[in-house]
């Protein structure tokens, strides 16, 4: 490798990198998939760098080392840029989400306060028009005279408060029910909280429930079959091997 190619590799971030080892060596994707028993479509994700997509962390830097060692790249160094790629990624997605939940609380006190203005509107004009028939009700004896050319008040309106807006609606869950047909085990991750791990017999049944969605890695891509809110959910793998699976 000359001294440009080694300056290029250098600027690469993890999945460019891996990439550029493994084309320079002649390696195929599927040689790698067959030696690491990672999917293809989770090498894909890898080398095209879509961290969104990709597993939790815990698992990708396994991914990224298996990866290496089979081209035979350095690890630390795939999983370094990796680090600091995915935290700048994950400060992004942290910034939006802030973004969101303010605009989400600002909306519904504005509509609160609209709605309150309203109400008070209302209750002062039937205030005010209940006094001015007070008023009149107690001068019957001297009556008003509106001389011909003078037009009477015209009465006014009450205003409407706004009506408020439903702002409890229940998110719908996902159920994703886990049955084994045999021996395997298979790591979860609900709603990017922390992972479990479990070891499953032929015959086990295991029932999920997320918000958001679910990440698993799975021992053996056809050791259990999966069922999401009562329908089949399809994995794609070969008997015996190690695949992540992304739902929704």
């Amino acid at each position: 490798m000359n001294s440009h190619q080694i300056d290029n590799q250098q600027s690469f971030s993890f999945g460019r990198y891996l990439k550029s080892v493994r084309v320079e060596k002649g390696i195929s994707l599927q040689t790698v998939a067959k030696e690491t028993r990672i999917g293809l479509n989770t090498l894909l994700l890898i080398e095209n760098e879509d961290i969104g997509k990709l597993p939790a962390e815990v698992f990708t830097k396994g991914f990224l080392r298996a990866y290496a060692k089979v081209i035979g790249a350095d690890g630390d160094v795939a999983i370094h840029r990796y680090l600091s790629d995915n935290h700048a990624y994950q400060a992004a997605v942290k910034r939006e989400n802030d973004l969101f939940k303010s605009g989400a609380r600002f909306w519904p006190r504005f509509l609160l306060a609209f709605s309150l203005m309203g109400c008070i509107i209302a209750l002062t004009l039937y205030f005010f028009n209940g006094f001015q028939f007070h008023t009149m009700g107690t001068q019957k004896e001297t009556p008003l005279t509106i001389p011909e050319h003078q037009e009477a008040p015209a009465a006014t309106e009450k205003s409407n408060p706004e009506p408020e807006t439903d702002q409890n609606r229940m998110l719908p869950k996902l159920l994703l029910k886990v049955a084994a047909v045999k021996e395997t085990w298979i790591k979860v991750q609900i709603d990017g909280q922390d992972s479990k791990e479990y070891q499953l017999k032929t015959g086990d049944h295991l029932e999920l429930e997320a918000s958001s969605g679910f990440n698993l890695l799975m021992g053996d891509a056809k050791g259990v079959e999966l069922t999401l809110d009562d329908k089949p959910f399809k994995v794609s793998g070969k008997d015996g091997q190690v695949v992540t699976v992304q739902i929704p």
